[in-house]
């Protein structure tokens, strides 16, 4: 694949992944992929299918927004922006969540590994009411200082 193609086939497995398709998850991971991000590690394709589809189940909508990729080889990292919205959180009302992913690629051209970062208190905990309030006055008073 050449980086177009790389950028596009990383976009689409993003955008196109909801709880009713999680079947696609094996056009774009091999089956020993290692994923990992800030809940936490998970080893293997039907471990990550169960894991998306547990995240999934109360999601109304997402969608990535990609802003850069750095691709090297076999390795690929990608800046975006998470927009979701679920029923639980926020009233909800859309959350915007900035993270970096990166990702290495077998010569099947599949998901070998997979490292997201992103701060999970902006994902969940400050749309939590009271927790959420309290998270927010700590990163405030952080800020200012």
């Amino acid at each position: 694949m050449n980086n177009e193609e790389t950028k596009a086939k990383i976009s689409k497995a993003y955008n196109d992944l909801n709880v009713n398709t999680l079947d696609q998850l094996e056009n774009f991971y091999a089956e020993t992929v290692e994923f990992h991000d800030p809940i936490g590690s998970i080893n293997g394709l039907k471990n990550l299918k169960d894991y998306y589809r547990e995240m999934y189940k109360n999601v109304k909508s997402i969608s990535f927004e990609f802003h850069d990729f750095i691709i090297q080889d076999q390795n690929v990292v990608a800046f975006w922006t998470m927009t979701y919205s679920a029923n639980i959180l926020n009233g909800g009302a859309p959350i915007k969540v900035p993270g970096t992913s990166h990702l290495k690629f077998d010569d099947l051209g599949k998901v070998v590994f997979h490292r997201d970062y992103f701060d999970v208190g902006t994902m969940v905990y400050e749309h939590v009411p009271v927790v959420g309030f309290v998270i927010r006055k700590i990163k405030d008073s952080l800020e200012k200082k």
